[in-house]
């Protein structure tokens, strides 16, 4: 037999039941072949539906990569809004310390009859409403607010400041 004959002339020189052998592997690469570009089909579906999952994937994480952006400014602007209501609480906490010394120290002065002051933890009677100092007049208020002006009168050791025993 030539080698360039086809597959019918080799069929009918075969035996009848060769030629059935031959017929069924033919019938059975056509049913692979087929069912190979079936699969292909459904891989080709499969692959454009993961694809627009994909792309939806990636439109969410950028929707949320803005929001999570925006709320990193939101979190900034309330850290500085908080550092801000601090620092405005401490300064309200000093002022209402202070203004709980100068309320002690009226009370103090309506009971006995004189002003006090606080300088370094000891208090001082000031017997007067009204002294010089360098050329400039002052009033006991002025001491009550200047603890600069109490440091130097308790250095130079004026009389009208006079150390008390603190009251609780």
């Amino acid at each position: 037999m030539a080698k360039t004959e086809n597959n019918d002339t080799l069929k009918v020189e075969l035996d009848p039941a060769t030629a059935k052998v031959i017929a069924d592997l033919e019938d059975k690469v056509k049913s692979l072949e087929s069912e190979l570009d079936t699969n292909d089909h459904l891989h080709s579906d499969e692959v454009g539906n993961l694809n627009v999952k994909i792309k939806e994937l990636e439109e969410a994480n950028a929707t949320l990569t803005s929001l999570n952006d925006d709320l990193g400014i939101v979190n900034g602007d309330l850290v500085v809004d908080l550092e801000l209501i601090t620092s405005q609480r401490d300064q309200a906490q000093e002022e209402m310390l202070q203004m709980s010394k100068a309320l002690s120290s009226a009370q103090v002065a309506v009971k006995n009859g004189y002003q006090t002051v606080d300088h370094e933890d000891k208090t001082y009677a000031i017997h007067g409403k009204v002294f010089q100092y360098q050329g400039r007049e002052y009033t006991s208020d002025d001491l009550l607010s200047d603890a600069e002006l109490v440091a130097e009168l308790l250095k130079i050791k004026v009389g009208f400041l006079v150390e008390v025993a603190k009251e609780d």
